[in-house]
């Protein structure tokens, strides 16, 4: 008993800070703790030996939201500010990237934990301990950087409309405009429904289909299709970048020769029509 006590005191060094089997260890910060994703005894280690890299990377000012550490590997280690995610290299001893909102595309949860982070200079991966930390960590990624990043798509009324029918040489007529919005707000309308279905969100998609019935608000018809892009836009930031690629290839699209532009000599064919056929 008295060898194991002696063992036991001999962990502690001479200011009193509790040693580690390996050597001492490093408190973690408060703040830095309450960040981390899962907050598990081995990811506080890792997040302490690389505090300083962390906090020497870090801007005037700027706030870390959360940390997310390979529960296999302890690498990659990801830090989420106001402003950007940040890369830790193998070891966290300093700071491997730095991507600002505009770089990243989308963060995505898997089952098993898996965390997906799409950027325009690669893909990034990192496993958490289970689905619920993904998520966590993936909110923390939506909400401290991809929902404050302003829509990037220009308003489409009229000018993507006006543009378009100009391009088909098809008349501007006040009801092919009508039909021509119409169109474009089912593309954007069956999109919408593809998101809701990928993302399990039902009671959005009910909320966003209830206010979108018949076109939307009687006095915003013909803004139809730019309120939904808004609204999805701020819903969630998944959405980005598929939606900005969605108006991108419906443009394209259009120009087309076999489009509905240029297939019934200058005149728009109503959807209801068009569907009942198709």
């Amino acid at each position: 008993m008295q060898t194991l006590q002696r063992q036991h005191e001999s962990r502690i060094d001479p200011g009193g800070q509790q040693m580690g089997l390996f050597g001492p260890s490093n408190p973690l910060d408060e703040d830095l703790r309450r960040a981390l994703i899962g907050d598990s005894g081995s990811d506080r280690k890792v997040v302490a030996k690389a505090q300083a890299a962390i906090r020497s990377s870090l801007r005037s000012g700027e706030p870390v939201r959360a940390i997310a550490v390979d529960q296999f590997m302890g690498w990659p280690m990801l830090v989420v500010t106001d402003r950007r995610l940040m890369v830790m290299d193998r070891g966290g001893k300093s700071l491997q990237k730095s991507l600002d909102p505009e770089q990243i595309d989308q963060a995505a949860p898997a089952a098993s934990g898996l965390v997906r982070v799409l950027t325009d200079d690669g893909d990034l991966a990192v496993r958490l301990r289970d689905y619920a930390c993904a998520r966590m960590f993936v909110r923390a990624v939506n909400d401290s950087l991809l929902s404050r990043r302003p829509r990037t798509i220009p308003t489409l009324y009229p000018k993507f409309f006006l543009e378009l029918l100009a391009a088909a040489d098809t008349p501007a007529t006040p009801t092919n405009v009508s039909r021509f919005v119409e169109r474009v707000f089912v593309m954007i309308k069956g999109q919408a429904n593809v998101f809701f279905q990928q993302l399990d969100e039902p009671a959005a998609q009910a909320e966003f289909n209830n206010h979108f019935d018949g076109g939307g608000p009687e006095d915003r018809v013909l803004n139809c299709v730019d309120d939904m892009i808004d609204w999805l836009w701020k819903w969630n930031p998944a959405c980005h970048r598929p939606l900005e690629r969605t108006v991108r290839s419906i443009h394209d699209g259009l120009l087309m020769p076999h489009s509905f532009l240029h297939t019934n000599g200058g005149d728009i064919t109503p959807w209801s029509e068009w569907a009942s056929k198709a």
